[in-house]
């Protein structure tokens, strides 16, 4: 019998997508993400500081927006550092009823396809609602946290756009005369009508 014959193909992509249920499970991202966002505030303030320390005197409201929103930080990483700990209890039952099911259809793997494809579509089902599940976990805790990252990904763009302006002030081939200084500008495009 062929591979394709078998229930081998059908088995091998259901543990697959169960080691990737088990790392689901576990929120990973969420928590790398909570991570990042609390290196962003001390990574943010320092560029700030440095393009201060290159002359730049505009956006002065940057230093306020960040402040603002680092302020508000704790109080909603605690929030998600919460809901992520409840979902990963409550998903933890989803996984073993996963874990159950894709068990009872690999000793199967060997045999003809079409005579498991029952087992193997009940364990389908099960895997599939709890990747329902999962993906239902992520958005809830990021819920927690999204409009702040939201906010201070803004910040950090217009930092960016700054950046850039002394960068390329610094490589060009001419120097500012006496009260003359950079101009931002954005990209734009007539429209007709």
């Amino acid at each position: 019998m062929t591979q394709e014959s078998t229930a081998e193909y059908a088995v091998s992509r259901l543990e697959s997508r169960l080691g990737d249920l088990h790392q689901g499970i576990l929120l990973v991202r969420q928590r790398e993400r909570l991570a990042e966002i609390d290196a962003l505030f001390p990574t943010l303030t320092h560029r700030l500081a440095m393009l201060r320390s290159r002359g730049y005197a505009y956006q002065g409201h940057l230093e306020e927006r960040l402040a603002a929103l680092a302020a508000r930080w704790p109080e909603a990483r605690s929030r998600a550092e919460a809901a992520l700990e409840a979902e990963i209890l409550i998903l933890r039952p989803e996984a073993d009823r996963a874990d159950l099911a894709v068990r009872r259809v690999a000793p199967l793997r060997a045999r003809e396809l079409s005579s498991v494809q029952q087992a193997v579509d009940q364990a389908e089902d099960v895997l599939s609602s709890a990747e329902r599940r999962v993906a239902a976990a992520r958005q809830a805790v990021e819920g927690h946290y999204q409009p702040l990252t939201n906010e201070v990904s803004a910040v950090e763009g217009e930092v960016q756009a700054c950046e850039r302006v002394l960068d390329a002030l610094a490589g060009a081939t001419f120097a500012l005369e006496a009260g003359e200084c950079a101009v931002s500008s954005v990209d734009a495009r007539w429209a007709e009508g």
